[in-house]
């Protein structure tokens, strides 16, 4: 896996979600983010799928694994964490993002995740909601 153009396609995930162009990143923001993929990668704690056409990466998807206390009813205590999904404009409706999503589907069954989460863009939200993800009402966060 090619960790730079994960990177990169992460970079034009936040970009355009945030309304920014890439070079009002901060400074040392690409690097931090291909460091912080290698660190994950390297340690086994990530999965990444790239989406191509005609050779060259349109899609990405990365998903964290979270290692959590168990519970009674679940002993793994593993569970996945979807940091980006990204599809460029052009190559979106198409089915792609399908294809990224439903890969990181069949690795989080075969390793057997009690779930997946995810922070859903307003564009993203119904391929998720038609892959079965719902709302959950239960989480409180503390920004810190």
């Amino acid at each position: 896996m090619d960790l730079k153009v994960v990177a990169e396609l992460r970079l034009q995930f936040l970009a355009e979600h945030r309304g920014l162009d890439p070079t009002q990143f901060p400074a040392g923001f690409r690097a931090t983010t291909l460091e912080f993929l290698r660190r994950h990668a390297e340690s086994n704690t990530s999965r990444s799928w790239l989406a191509e056409h005609d050779g060259i990466a349109v899609g990405v998807v990365t998903m964290l694994l979270l290692d959590l206390a168990p519970r009674p009813e679940d002993v793994s205590g593993l569970e996945g964490y979807i940091i980006n999904m990204y599809v460029a404009p052009p190559r979106r409706r198409h089915g792609l993002g399908r294809g990224l999503l439903a890969a990181c589907q069949r690795e989080a069954d075969e390793l057997g995740l009690r779930r997946l989460l995810l922070y859903a863009t307003p564009e993203g939200k119904p391929l998720y909601e038609n892959a079965g993800f719902k709302p959950n009402a239960k989480w409180m966060e503390l920004p810190l």
